[in-house]
This record gives structure tokens, sequence and C-alpha cells, in this order.
């Protein structure tokens, strides 16, 4: 689109002339055609001249209004929102997120640090650097099915990763899991999946995974489900937040958090733009699995005997009780007798 502007030139005696055209974009090429003028009227057009063309920088902090936005809570995952940076010439192809508990470990590799990729990237007429090919959108056609949506999320709120959810649901360390402990889990622990709003959707779920029909499943039928926890690790699924969403995992739950984040163009890291000192917190879930009990010499008698352990993390929802299952198996009588004892303090 061609732009015209009228200005004063002021002539030295070698007759050049110097004009500056404010308002441009920045990282844009430009091409210039002057005419003179006088009361008689305007010249022609000169030819065209080369490129000129704006500087680039790196990308203006992330608005901080609304700053960073707490998308969504898990046990161990928080997501973020923001509203994208502007550019400055050079497109955004990234944004750096820190995470840390507390607001000095931000400023150290005490912190968690991830790079997420922006997807949606500016172009523009006449732009400098390459226009970059926005990066692949990932459709992952199992996301269109609203039941195994909803479980992705469940399982990456709750757990993180598909890695740390398996080890929750193989409890017995075998490497399959079978339907009865899908549904059922162990004696211990009961279902796996207790906390699922819609647990009626389970055996859609369980179809999914044993497309074969055997009847069990391992690690390798259970990462079927990796693409899509990628895509939403990534904030490029179901999002329904208007502005730019990052994900992170593996965090402790019932836990502070707080967060930095800033753009990346291909001129360098803009400024970060923190939190302040407002943290963000994981949602609380059962206790963290208890080492096993230690008897205590001490303590024996001919009726009783002692144990003692140590109190695992509490996981964001305070200790109030304990429960203790022992097991009293003669080798001459047969099976072992089992009682629950229940210590509430």
């Amino acid at each position: 689109m061609a732009v015209h502007i009228r200005g004063t030139l002021v002539l030295a005696k070698t007759l050049e002339g110097e004009f500056t055209v404010p308002t441009l974009r920045p990282g844009t090429r430009y091409y210039l055609k002057v005419a003179s003028n006088c009361i008689l009227g305007l010249s022609p057009f000169s030819p065209t001249s080369e490129a000129c063309c704006t500087t680039c920088a790196v990308p203006a902090l992330i608005p901080q209004n609304p700053g960073i936005e707490l998308v969504r809570a898990g046990c161990s995952s928080l997501t973020f929102g923001w509203q994208r940076a502007y550019c400055w010439g050079a497109p955004v192809t990234h944004y750096l997120l820190r995470v840390a508990g507390s607001v000095t470990a931000l400023e150290t590799d005490q912190c968690l640090e991830i790079e997420v990729e922006e997807r949606l990237r500016e172009t523009w007429p006449g732009m400098v650097y390459p226009a970059p090919l926005n990066a692949s959108s990932k459709v992952v056609q199992e996301l269109e099915n609203k039941v195994l949506r909803s479980f992705i999320e469940h399982i990456f709120d709750r757990f993180g990763t598909l890695e740390i959810a398996w080890e929750w649901l193989d409890v017995n360390g075998g490497g399959d899991v079978s339907a009865e402990e899908f549904y059922g889990g162990d004696a211990d622990n009961g279902p796996p999946f207790a906390d699922f709003e819609d647990q009626q959707a389970l055996s859609e779920v369980w179809a999914y995974l044993d497309a074969d029909g055997g009847g069990a499943i391992s690690i390798n039928e259970f990462s079927k489900l990796r693409p899509a926890m990628q895509a939403l690790q990534e904030g490029s699924c179901h999002q329904s937040y208007e502005g730019f969403c990052a994900s992170v995992s593996g965090l402790k739950p019932g836990k502070e958090y707080y967060v930095r984040a800033c753009a990346i163009n291909q001129v360098g890291r803009g400024p970060w733009l923190d939190c302040g000192h407002k943290p963000f917190l994981t949602a609380a879930m059962t206790p963290a699995k208890m080492n096993a009990p230690e008897g205590v010499r001490a303590n024996r008698t001919p009726h009783q005997v002692g144990f003692c352990w140590k109190l695992p993390y509490d996981n964001g929802a305070p200790l109030n009780g304990l429960e203790l299952k022992w097991v009293a198996q003669d080798v001459e009588d047969g099976p072992a007798e089992k009682q629950v004892v229940r210590y509430v303090h």
C-alpha cells in the first residue's frame, strides 16, 4: 500500500535534501519515490529506491494488564495465560516461563524454566525477517472426544505426566494393568480414578486404551494418550483463554509457586514480567505414599510389638490420622489373619 507524505525540504548548497518518514512499522522494508514541488506544480516521481529497512528490537514487555493469570490449577501442574507481547519487528517465536518456590529463586538455577513455542506468529507485508511458518497445529483426534479429553485433563491435573500416572495405576509393578485394576485398584489403595468426575465414562476410556480387547493394557497402550497430553502441556488445545497459554508439570501438590515470563524473537529475549508477590497454589491431594515401618526392639513383649515410621509430605492437606494394617500368620495354620487398626491423633 503506497503512502504519500508531503513535507518541507531544506536545501543545502549541494542541492541535496534529507527527510525523515515517521511512524513506520519496525522490521519492515520500505521502497521510496520522491518528487519535487514548486508553485507551478509537482514534478514526475523518481524511480523506486532500494529497500530501506526499519530496525528491529527484542519483544516488548508482556502486557501488565492483566499480567500473568492462572488458567487452571492441578495437583502437580499449573497452567498460566497472558496477552501476547508486541514483537517490535521480529515475530515472537517462543515464550520463556520460570517457576520457583520463592521470588529470589526465580533469579537462580533453582527455578524450573521451560520454553514454549508460539504457534500464532505475526506476518505482514515487507517484513525484514523471513516470514516464519506457523508451527504445525497438532490436531489430536482424541481430543475431539469429550470423554477422553476430560480424562487426559484429569491425569494432567492430578499427576502431571503419564509416567507418574502409570506408576499410580500399576500398583503391583507387573508392567500390565488389568481391567479389574483399572476400575477397582487394589485392597490397599482402592480405585485409582475414584475422584474422576464421570465414573461411567471410564468404560469408554478403557475401550480406547484396550483396543485389541486383550483385557489388560501395557505402558505402550497407555502412551497412546501422549500426543494429547503434550498438546495440553503446550497449551495448544481446549483452552478457552483468549491469549497465550503455557503449562508447567512436575510440581508439588499444595505448594505456592512464583512465576515470571518473557517473549523471545529472532533478535533476542524481551524483559521479564513477574507475577509480583502473589504466588499461585497447586491443588492438594491425598498424602504421599509412606515408607515401610520399622520395628522397635525395645517395645517388644510377648503380647505386643512396636513400630516407628516417618510421616510423608501431606500434599497440601494437613495429616489428621494414620491407618495401620497388620497380618498375623502361623505357617502351620494356613491363611493369614488380617485386621485393621486405626489411630487418629
